[in-house]
């Protein structure tokens, strides 16, 4: 194939290498343009940034792998294009799972072992990493230059402190965080993988349980689909926390040797442009035009910084640039938020809620925006470089600092929020190379660039192996406590109406039991008084009758027999459809109840998702409880009963009647007493047969009721004592890291009582018991639970540098 044509199908290949794990990496470009230098009048450019923008024209990943599989490439070409993916990921020093995949994939398409490819490109990446450690005479020399700028820390000189932020010191301080972030992403990974080997363990089991074999009612079957439903639910925590937990390993493996700064801030705000200055970087035009320039996060490499800068928050259309601008926060080690001075919009203070929640240390960076583009008001604004930023007249910054400063005032703790202003248009123009040297120094001096920089810089030193330290470990147990408070919640909620079905089951028992001897009661009274009236008409009768050939038909069309026929049918149908009306009161009554625990027990989830809290159990579980209720109880059926005893009664009447009418002819008071043992026979075993019937219908109903709800109530204490299992050894996972959180800020102010070696070999349940602490995340708050030594001084800088409130006991 023409050299041209494949190196085209490697370069788009890579630059979707260069976004597959949703960045976009300058050291990867670097890689993408060393490979095939391009202008940027070359149409291949021009595709480069639709891929780099999402643009809806971009050409297509897809598009692009069909045409590898249709071409017919040698092995040496096959090569060059996983070589090149292969080091467009390692552009970083790190391949993400994401790009893994990706080469994967294209190794499968073009049918070539990539494994030796893979391992080059890692040796080469492990050369760079090698050759820019410190020597160890450097570490030693950048140490001392830190003990020295110990004393100058809050120092006005600034020419000294300048000096120091640039030298041995603060290379051997980058040094330093690497390292000890390194221990603790080793440590924080064993705890991990043992997280994710129980979610997996659990994950199979749960995916294991099948329906029952036997052969059960269709309504108990519904109930095992709703139970199967419910731990499909909990399996998608499950695995969707194996997922997050895999994605947070990986950006903390990918940031782990850099200091990680990130920009965010509403569109236009002028990250993009915060981060030129810094750099001093040429930005490429990705986006220009667009209301939404930056499209996925991107990140360029200062001063041993890596300095992101994400897509805009708050854009019409924005939702997605938004989710991508939150999913860099657990990577920053620092979240430097851009806002201006023309527009501080009211969502931006709802954003930093956020970033509040993730307990991570916040610059507030003021863009004050004022034309300088006229040549008079440059030349005043040169005049009096610094009146924006100190001066008291209209256009005076102070009210914009005041009302940040009284919309954070309660959600963070101020002393550790920094707002610093500066003036992006006159460092750009600065940089420009439009004006003279000492007019360019004024203008950037002016910017106040150099105070932000600095003050970074001075944060890193200070206090970066901390904050390096709380975005490995913290971080993890944030994402853990996602993890636990997923389960938890759906779990409680599962408890709750669990818990109110068994009640039910109780109360259910009680009713049948309550209402099968009311009515057996109420059977036998009116059956009773039916065979008095019976007897009282039976010896009226008797006297009217008994020279009557056809004595039984006229019994049987007797209007007053017929009239008390009727009454006993009405007073059986009665009761019975008074007590279809009563259960199905019960019934109702149960599902009302379970619907409020549901609605109750779910304020606050703040699970994504359908999950097991939802109306569709109530809705179904019940719906099956009522089907199986009708199914069995039909009140109509008891008429069919009430006319049978009017039939027996009748025929053994018309039977005695029509064999022994000359007896009753002869002898009024024998037939008197035939009649009364005729009806005492038909209504007691008539009765019989009803009560009968009448246990029979209502403990089947029961019945029916109470293996609907025994099928859930069983099944659910399985899925119970699975998830109370899970969410204990979740919660210890949690508390392992919370106490390690707590070593580390031990650390930071000379306060931890365990050497670093022993922190190493310390079993999980040791540093649980030994250094137990209670974390509350709403309160960011961490209460230690054993002695520390820390005084308020101590607090004071502790929380200064964390954001967190500290308490002992």
């Amino acid at each position: 194939m023409d050299k041209i044509e494949y190196t085209k199908i490697a370069y788009l290949l890579g630059c979707y290498m260069v976004i597959v794990d949703k960045e976009i990496n300058q050291m990867e470009v670097d890689v993408l343009d060393n490979y095939l230098p391009l202008s940027k009048e070359d149409e291949l450019y021009h595709q480069r940034m639709q891929i780099f923008s999402d643009d809806e024209e971009r050409m297509k990943l897809k598009d692009i792998l069909d045409k590898l599989v249709m071409a017919n490439y040698s092995v040496a070409q096959k090569t060059e294009i996983v070589t090149l993916l292969a080091r467009i990921a390692y552009g970083d020093d790190y391949m993400a799972s994401s790009e893994l995949e990706l080469l994967i994939k294209v190794g499968k398409l073009l049918k070539l072992d990539i494994g030796q490819i893979i391992e080059e490109t890692q040796s080469e990446s492990n050369k760079r990493i090698d050759s820019s450690q410190l020597s160890s005479l450097k570490r030693f020399v950048g140490k001392m230059e830190n003990t020295i700028y110990q004393s100058f820390a809050n120092s006005d000189k600034k020419s000294v402190v300048d000096m120091m932020l640039g030298g041995l010191g603060y290379s051997a301080s980058i040094a330093q965080i690497t390292e000890d972030a390194e221990k603790d992403l080793a440590r924080v990974t064993r705890i991990i993988d043992d997280l994710n080997s129980m979610l997996n363990e659990e994950y199979n089991h749960l995916a294991s349980i099948k329906p029952s074999s036997k052969k059960v009612s269709k309504e108990v079957l519904k109930i095992e689909q709703i139970i199967q439903g419910i731990r499909g639910s909990f399996n998608e925590i499950i695995d969707n926390s194996l997922t997050s937990n895999r994605d947070v390993l990986d950006k903390k493996r990918r940031n782990i040797r850099y200091f990680t700064i990130a920009f965010m801030g509403r569109t236009k705000a002028g990250k993009s442009t915060l981060h030129k200055v810094i750099t001093q970087q040429e930005n490429d035009d990705i986006g220009v035009g667009k209301l939404r320039t930056t499209r996925y996060n991107r990140s360029w490499y200062w001063n041993k910084l890596r300095i992101v800068d994400t897509p805009g928050i708050g854009a019409p259309g924005g939702e997605a640039d938004t989710e991508i601008a939150k999913s860099i926060i657990d990577e920053a080690d620092v979240v430097c938020y851009v806002v201006t001075s023309d527009s501080i919009q009211e969502t931006e203070f709802d954003f930093f809620s956020t970033i509040k929640e993730r307990n991570k240390p916040l610059y507030i960076i003021l863009n004050v925006k004022s034309n300088l583009n006229q040549a008079i008001r440059l030349k005043r604004f040169i005049a009096n470089p610094d009146d924006w930023r100190l001066g008291d007249g209209p256009q005076s910054i102070k009210g914009h600092i005041e009302r940040i400063h009284d919309k954070l005032d309660g959600k963070y703790n101020m002393d550790a929020v920094r707002i610093i202003p500066i003036h992006l248009l006159a460092a750009q123009i600065a940089l420009s190379g439009e004006q003279d040297s000492k007019t360019s120094k004024i203008l950037f001096e002016a910017s106040n660039i150099s105070e932000f920089t600095n003050s970074v810089k001075k944060e890193v030193q200070l206090s970066g192996s901390l904050k390096k330290s709380l975005s490995v470990i913290d971080g993890t147990s944030y994402q853990i406590n996602t993890i636990w408070h997923k389960i938890y919640t759906d779990l409680k909620s599962l408890k709750e109406g669990n818990e109110v079905l068994k009640k039910k089951q109780a109360k259910n028992h009680m009713f049948f039991k309550k209402e099968l001897a009311q009515v057996e009661q109420y059977l036998m009274d009116i059956f009773k008084n039916t065979k008095k009236e019976f007897k009282n008409r039976a010896s009226t009768f008797a006297s009217e009758h008994y020279d009557d050939e056809e004595a039984g038909k006229a019994w049987s069309n007797d209007a007053v027999v017929k009239s008390i026929n009727k009454r006993l049918e009405q007073q059986i149908q009665e009761r019975f459809n008074d007590l279809n009306e009563k259960i199905k009161s019960e019934l109702e009554e149960m599902i009302m109840d379970m619907r409020i625990s549901l609605a109750t027990n779910n304020i606050g989830s703040n699970v994504s998702g359908e999950s097991v809290t939802n109306t569709r159990l109530a809705a179904n579980v019940f719906v099956s409880v009522i089907s199986a209720t009708l199914f069995v109880w039909n009140p109509l059926g008891w008429s069919v009963a009430v006319l049978a005893v009017v039939g027996i009664i009748g025929s053994f009447l018309s039977s005695l009647f029509t064999s022994k009418s000359e007896k009753i002819r002869k002898a009024t008071d024998k037939l008197r007493k035939q009649l009364s043992d005729s009806i005492d026979s038909g209504i007691d075993k008539n009765l019989k047969q009803v009560l009968e019937n009448t246990r029979k219908s209502i403990n089947d109903t029961y019945k029916s009721i109470d293996s609907v709800l025994k099928a859930y109530t069983k099944n659910a204490d399985d899925i119970i004592t699975d998830m109370d299992r899970l969410v204990k050894q979740v919660q210890e996972k949690e508390n392992a890291i919370n106490s390690l959180v707590s070593l580390r800020i031990l650390d930071f102010v000379g306060k931890n009582p365990v050497k670093e070696i022993s922190i190493n070999e310390m079993g999980n349940q040791v540093l649980c018991d030994e250094y137990p602490v209670e974390r509350d995340w709403q309160k960011q708050s961490i209460k230690f639970l054993y002695n520390t030594g820390l005084t308020d001084k101590n607090i004071q800088k502790i929380e200064k540098a964390t954001q967190m409130t500290i308490k002992i006991k």
